[in-house]
C-alpha cells in the first residue's frame, strides 16, 4: 500500500471523526434541555475522544511504504476500537428514535449524518488494506459487550417467532443463524406470496423483511399485514440495501417498527428484535390486566345490580292509601345512587312521606340512603315526633353529621299529611321546593328554606302546612330532574322546569301518572338521552274523599 494511499486513509478517518465529534458537542448544546438526546450525544462524544488514539494507531504503524502484518497489531487496540465504534452506533440509533418521538427534524438530520460517518469508520476498519478481514474478532464485537463465549451462550429475555422474508438465499441464511443464536425459533420465506401462507398456518411475532422480492414485494406484503386484523401484532423490521427516504418513510407509514440497512449492525438487530419482544409481552401483559380488571369490573358491576334491586325492593308500592294516589320514578345515574324516597299511612290517619338526597354516589352514598329509609321506615330516630317534619329533620341532623359519615350530607323534603282534615304539614332542608298544582292549575312552591342535613349542628329547622284541595297533585323530587345541562350548554332553569311540569300536569287526565312523560319532556326539551344526576320524583294525586260507611 502506498504512502499516498494511507495519508487518504487517515484524512478520511479524521474527517470521519470531526463529524461525530463536531456534531455530538453541537447537539448536546442543543439539546440541553432534553436529558436524555443530551446524554447520548454525550455520550458519543466521550467515546469519539477515547477512539482517537487506538483508531489513528491502528492505521499509522508502518514500515516504509506498507502497512505492518495483521499479527503485529496489537490484539487491544482492535478489541477498543470495534467496541468504541459499536458504542457510537448504538447511542445515535437510540438517539435517532428520540429524536424522531419529538419530531425533531434538525436532530434527525445531525444524527444521520453522524451515522453515517461512524458507518464510513466502521467500513474503513473492516476493509483495512493489509489485513485478512475474516481475522477480525466479528463474532466478540458483534456481541459487544459480551465475550465470545458469553455471546454464544446467550440467550434473549423473550424467546419470539421470527419470520425471515428475502429471496437472497445467503441473507436467508445469514439472518437465521444470527437470530437462531440469540435463541429465536426461525422461519423463512423466499416472498411476499410464500410468506402470507405460512403466517397464515402459524402465529410469529416479528417478520424481518426485504423490499425488492419476485412475486410480491416487500411495501406489498407489509400492506397486505397491515391491512389483516389476524396480523395486527406482528412486529416487521425491514432490511434492505434500499436506502433511499421516500422508501424508508413509505415502509413506516405502511406499519414497520423500523428499517434498517442491509450493511446492519448485529448489536442493533438483537436491540430491535428484543425491543418489539419486550413490546409484545407488555401488550400481552396489558390485555391480561386489561381482561382481568374487565372480569373484575363484570363482577362489581353485576354485584351493583343485586344491590341496585335490594334497594329498588325497598321502594314504596305505588298502592292507594285512601284517597291519595301516590307514583314515582327512580333513575340512578350510576348502579347506585344517593337518592331514596318512602311513604306509609301511620295509625291514626295520616300518611308520612320524604324525599333524601345523599351527595355523592355509589356505595357509599347508597348505604346511606338506606339506612335513612330504615330509620324513617321503622321510626326508630331518638327522640323525634314523626308527625312533626321540623321534629324529625332536626333529629337527622343530630344523629347524622357529615365528619361521622366520611363527608357525606344530604338534602331531604319531609310531610305528614292529614286523611280527614286535608292538612299537608311539611320541612325541606336543602332540598328543590316541592310543588303542589291545585285543581285549577295554580301552582305553589312548598319549601322552608332548611340547611342541608349533617353540616351545621346549630341548624334550625320549620315546619309549615297548608289544606290541599281535591284534584290536586304533589310533586316532590331530587334536583337531578331540573339540573341538566342543555344542548346550548346552560342547565334547564327552574322556570322553564316548572313550565314543563305544569303543561303536562294540565294535560293529562287526573288519576293517570304524569312522571314517565315528565322525564322524556326533559330530556327531549336538554337534548339528551339520559340524565346527569340520580332522578327520583314522588307524585300524590289527591282526589275526593271516600264515603264513610
Amino acid at each position: 500500500m502506498g504512502h499516498d494511499t494511507l495519508v487518504r486513509l487517515r484524512h478520511d478517518i479524521g474527517t470521519f471523526l470531526n463529524h461525530l465529534s463536531g456534531y455530538s458537542d453541537l447537539l448536546a448544546q442543543d439539546q440541553h434541555d432534553d436529558s436524555l438526546l443530551s446524554g447520548l450525544c454525550e455520550q458519543v462524544h466521550s467515546a469519539v475522544m477515547q477512539i482517537n488514539t487506538p483508531l489513528f494507531r491502528y492505521f499509522g504503524k508502518v514500515e516504509g511504504e506498507e502497512f505492518v502484518s495483521t499479527a503485529e497489531i496489537e490484539e487491544a487496540d482492535r478489541v477498543t476500537i470495534f467496541s468504541l465504534l459499536y458504542e457510537i452506533v448504538s447511542a445515535l440509533q437510540a438517539a435517532k428514535h428520540a429524536a424522531a418521538e419529538r419530531r425533531s427534524e434538525s436532530a434527525l438530520s445531525d444524527i444521520t449524518h453522524m451515522l453515517e460517518a461512524a458507518n464510513a469508520i466502521l467500513g474503513l476498519v473492516e476493509e483495512r488494506p493489509g489485513t485478512d478481514a475474516t481475522s477480525a474478532p466479528v463474532e466478540q464485537v458483534s456481541e459487544y459487550p459480551y465475550s465470545r463465549d458469553e455471546a454464544v451462550e446467550r440467550k434473549s429475555e423473550y424467546i419470539g417467532r421470527v419470520l425471515i422474508v428475502d429471496d437472497d438465499a445467503v441473507n436467508r441464511d445469514i439472518l437465521r443463524r444470527r437470530i437462531e443464536r440469540m435463541g429465536h425459533v426461525v422461519c423463512i420465506a423466499e416472498n411476499g406470496e410464500d410468506a402470507l401462507a405460512i403466517m397464515k398456518l402459524a402465529p410469529f411475532d416479528i417478520v424481518i423483511l426485504d423490499v425488492m422480492m419476485p412475486k410480491m414485494n416487500g411495501f406489498q406484503l407489509l400492506e397486505r399485514i397491515n391491512g389483516d386484523e389476524r396480523l395486527g401484532s406482528v412486529f416487521v423490521i425491514v432490511i434492505s440495501s434500499l436506502m433511499d427516504n421516500a422508501g424508508i418513510a413509505r415502509c413506516i407509514r405502511l406499519g414497520a417498527e423500523d428499517y434498517m440497512p442491509r450493511e446492519f449492525d448485529p448489536i442493533i438487530l438483537r436491540a430491535r428484535i428484543e425491543s418489539c419482544l419486550e413490546k409484545k409481552a407488555l401488550r400481552m401483559r396489558d390485555e391480561r390486566s386489561l381482561r382481568a380488571m374487565m372480569d373484575s369490573q363484570k363482577a362489581l358491576a353485576s354485584e351493583l345490580r343485586e344491590a341496585a334491586d335490594y334497594v329498588r325492593s325497598l321502594l314504596p308500592r305505588k298502592a292507594p292509601m285512601g284517597y291519595v294516589r301516590p307514583d314515582w320514578i327512580f333513575v340512578p345515574s350510576l348502579s347506585l345512587g344517593g337518592d331514596i324516597f318512602g311513604y306509609h299511612e301511620a295509625s291514626d290517619g295520616r300518611i308520612l312521606f320524604y324525599l333524601i338526597d345523599v351527595s355523592g354516589h355509589g356505595i357509599e352514598a347508597a348505604l346511606v340512603s338506606v339506612t335513612l329509609m330504615n330509620i324513617l321506615k321503622s321510626q326508630s330516630l331518638h327522640g323525634a315526633d314523626f308527625e312533626d317534619p321540623s321534629s324529625v329533620l332536626a333529629g337527622l341532623n343530630a344523629a347524622f353529621r357529615m365528619e361521622e359519615q366520611n363527608n357525606l350530607y344530604f338534602a331531604a323534603w319531609y310531610g305528614c299529611y292529614d286523611l280527614s282534615s286535608r292538612k299537608l304539614m311539611y320541612a325541606s332542608a336543602g332540598s328543590p321546593p316541592a310543588v303542589l298544582i291545585g285543581p285549577d292549575g295554580s301552582r305553589t312552591e312548598l319549601s322552608t328554606g332548611g340547611m342541608v342535613v349533617g353540616v351545621d349542628p346549630e341548624a334550625v329547622f320549620h315546619a309549615e302546612s297548608l289544606i290541599v284541595e281535591p284534584g290536586s297533585n304533589l310533586y316532590i323530587f331530587s334536583d337531578g330532574i331540573y339540573e341538566v345541562k342543555t344542548a346550548q350548554g346552560p342547565v334547564l332553569s327552574w322556570e322553564d322546569f316548572l313550565g314543563i311540569l305544569s303543561g303536562l300536569d294540565a294535560t293529562i287526565r287526573r288519576g293517570t301518572s304524569t312522571l314517565d312523560q315528565l322525564a322524556s319532556a326533559v330530556k327531549k326539551h336538554c337534548g339528551k338521552t339520559r340524565f346527569d344526576d340520580d332522578v327520583s320524583v314522588l307524585e300524590f294525586s289527591f282526589g275526593a274523599a271516600l264515603a264513610s260507611g
